[in-house]
């Protein structure tokens, strides 16, 4: 496309401040609709080549066209002068232009400040100002906030009034200058979202910004500055997934914007029909559901972290189950292809639309060492919970649920629901304390534990007849599958304590062996597998989800694959069953704690 064409056209572009050259020669196109994000390192002068591009920064050689006129200069018989003030202010009225800071009048209502630039400035009759006015306010959301004075509001709220007032004067193209770089981490998004909407009504915007990942979802196309020149520029899933230039690997890797691999891999698993790639199952690495892996436990952003612990010491009978983790991994990627969130037609709703979930790896498990396995696993466990997300763990044997259940040492107390064939509270037997025997026994002596549902117990297990009388005295509501289907769903939901926090602990062979064979003790008369989904999407509507661990998937006693894709579709459908009530309860994806 040629230069004539573009909305925005800059040729050339020199500025400098004294003898410091801040922008060498730029030349860059923006078309009508794109979301171009100008990323690099403080004073590569992407700043300054935004305010050159709206004249605030007179530059001093080459061109910036806007829709197709020379701003801030005029050329004539004698050479190129500058421009009057009445001449730039009309080659400037199709951007609109939003700083870090809000630059709000204080002693205005929200509303005046959105509106007195089109009445004082554009001459725009008072009626029709004020219906602007409220119209723009609606569109970022503050349409209840027209008669409050910025002092009452956050920094959130203050940026989306400056979105509005450049909103206002009904712009063919935005322009933003870092307008998250003044607020708090939690206040960012209410920012960004607002941007995401103008981006997909088909805004061109410009935007210059340090939210990496909001430059891979949002952009079209990413422009990478440093020392005063464009080093490279692309498409994100190509500019993030493979950097042409070392220098921008290097200002990937580094600093603020360490969480490169994890943005990588956002990028590589992006969903969508009309870009990027498209990322069959089987390409690429498996991490649970295709989700960006984060190394660095001390970096977690999410909603959502996974969590392998493939130990599988504590059996007493066949072992294997340290290759649940991987099998469930790779058996999740079936349902990471194709467009964003999963549409189920009998609930009318998209699950796991917008839910953020990342990958962390695997606990480092020692061999023969229980202890130091599970103090690793706690650990991780830790460390989600630390970052606000909500953990859930790969096993692994059931014992694995032990050091999950002291992670939670320092939170509010949970409520224990378990989906197993085997009661699993054994106290001990020949000095082992830690085995997958045991873990609802260890459990039940946590304080913060405050109770238990056993769901789906059956047949004869390694718990005596004690452990059943211990568990009823710990507050233990047992229940078999044939009960279970007895009472019903919404019964067996009744007798569980609403409105508590609830930590899910499921064990693979609480389903029927012919639908779960990979598992080292199948037990027949298990669930099938909506009886599972309806208890755990009730429990999510009863009280909030806090922690879930699936364990026992052993794949080498199952080569279909049929039990991993049975854990992963569960934990995907409990997952986006979590999400999906706390979405329709508060408009976004968080936890009611």
């Amino acid at each position: 496309m040629t230069a004539s064409k573009a909305a925005i056209s800059v040729r050339g572009l020199q500025k400098h401040f004294g003898d410091k050259k801040v922008l060498t020669g730029i030349d860059l196109d923006i078309h009508a609709g794109d979301v171009t994000c100008i990323i690099g390192p403080s004073g590569s002068g992407k700043s300054t080549l935004l305010r050159s591009i709206a004249f605030l920064d007179p530059y001093d050689g080459g061109d910036v066209q806007v829709f197709g006129k020379l701003i801030g200069w005029r050329e004539t018989p004698l050479g190129r002068e500058r421009a009057g003030v009445r001449e730039l202010a009309e080659t400037r009225r199709p951007l609109g232009m939003v700083f870090q800071h809000f630059h709000l009048w204080p002693h205005m209502s929200v509303l005046n400040n959105v509106t007195t630039a089109l009445r004082l400035v554009h001459g725009v009759p008072r009626k029709q100002v004020e219906e602007t006015g409220r119209a723009m306010l609606e569109k970022v959301g503050l349409s209840t906030f027209a008669d409050r004075r910025p002092e009452s509001l956050s920094g959130g709220q203050k940026q989306r009034v400056a979105i509005a007032r450049a909103l206002a004067v009904r712009p063919k193209a935005m322009l933003f200058d870092e307008p998250t770089s003044a607020l708090d981490p939690e206040l960012v998004g209410e920012v960004l979202s607002v941007m995401k909407t103008l981006a997909t009504e088909g805004m061109t915007m410009v935007i210059v910004t340090h939210e990496m990942g909001f430059a891979a979802h949002a952009a079209s196309r990413v422009v990478f500055m440093d020392s005063g020149r464009i080093v490279e520029e692309g498409p994100p899933q190509m500019l993030f997934a493979t950097p042409k230039s070392e220098r921008l690997s290097q200002f990937l890797q580094t600093g603020a914007n360490a969480h490169f691999d994890s943005l990588k891999g956002t990028i590589m698993a992006a969903h969508g029909y009309d870009k990027g790639r498209l990322n069959l199952p089987f390409v690429g690495i498996s991490t649970f559901a295709k989700s960006p892996y984060v190394e660095n436990w001390d970096q977690i952003d999410a909603d959502v972290a996974i969590l392998g612990a493939p130990f599988d010491f504590g059996t007493q009978w066949r072992s294997g189950a340290r290759f649940g983790p991987r099998s469930i991994r790779e058996a999740s990627t079936l349902f990471a292809f194709g467009h964003a969130g999963a549409y189920d037609h009998e609930d009318n709703v998209t699950y796991l639309e917008g839910v953020r979930i990342v990958d962390i790896g695997d606990a480092d498990i020692i061999h023969t060492d229980t202890a130091s396995s599970h103090a690793n696993i706690e650990i991780g466990v830790r460390k989600i919970l630390s970052a606000g997300a909500l953990p859930v763990v790969l096993g692994g044997d059931h014992s694995i649920n032990i050091p999950c259940i002291n992670a939670f040492g320092d939170q509010e107390p949970v409520h224990l629901v378990q989906f197993d064939a085997h009661l699993d509270f054994v106290d001990e037997r020949h000095g082992v304390r830690f085995g997958h025997g045991s873990p609802m026994r260890r459990a039940s002596e946590k304080p913060w534990v405050t109770g238990m549902t056993q769901l789906g117990i059956r047949n004869v297990s390694s718990t005596a007849k004690e452990g059943y009388d211990h568990a009823r005295a710990q507050r233990s509501d047992i229940l078999s599958v044939r009960q279970i289907r007895k009472l019903g769903v919404d019964a067996v939901l009744e007798r569980i304590p609403a409105g508590k926090r609830y930590y899910l602990s499921i064990d693979i062979d609480g389903f029927d062996p012919s639908i779960a064979p990979g598992t080292g003790t199948p037990s027949h008369g298990g669930f099938i597998y909506y009886e599972v989904p309806e208890l755990i999407a009730g429990l999510a509507k009863r009280g909030t989800i806090v922690g879930v661990d699936l364990v026992e998937v052993a794949p080498d006693y199952d080569h279909t694959g049929t039990t991993a894709i049975l854990a992963a579709q569960l934990l995907l459908n409990t997952i986006g069953r979590i999400f999906a009530v706390n979405v329709s309860a508060n408009g976004r994806n968080s936890r009611v704690e």
